[in-house]
């Protein structure tokens, strides 16, 4: 897999690929256990307290896999939804939270973009009830 920047967006962290992009596709199977796995990281981590969501593109296409409503600590496999840019739900249990609008308009205006994370970190959410700014300090750039 070709290194990835994690770059910040306002709001959003997103995992772009670089370089060309037939070095990217990944086997779906691979993309639905890595959405599983960045959804438990961020529970364990205490990046997402309670809610929280990690999405992956299915290569070359404008759909993507998405967790269902319920906090990341409980996704699994088979609990995974499809969905498509234009909020269509094509396969999978449950309903996803509607917050999946911002993956959904960010594969379709980015078909660079790879993966969305989107969270609510509880020491940003402090921060920004006291007014504070948070200000990007460091860049990521890490092979997985």
């Amino acid at each position: 897999m070709p290194p990835v920047d994690i770059c910040n967006s306002p709001g959003v962290w997103e995992l772009k690929t670089l370089g060309d992009k037939s070095n990217c596709i990944m086997d779906l199977a691979q993309i639905r256990q890595d959405i599983v796995t960045a959804s438990h990281i961020l529970h364990q981590q205490g990046i997402a307290a309670a809610f929280g969501h990690v999405s992956g593109r299915i290569p070359g296409t404008e759909r993507f896999i998405f967790p269902p409503r319920m906090s990341p600590a409980l996704v699994r496999l088979d609990n995974l939804l499809e969905l498509d840019v234009e909020g269509n739900q094509l396969s999978g249990e449950g309903r996803p939270n509607t917050e999946f609008w911002i993956h959904a308009r960010i594969y379709k205006a980015r078909p660079d973009v790879q993966s969305v994370c989107h969270v609510h970190p509880p020491s940003c959410v402090v921060l920004g009830s006291l007014g504070e700014t948070i200000q990007a300090v460091a860049r990521f750039r890490r092979s997985l």
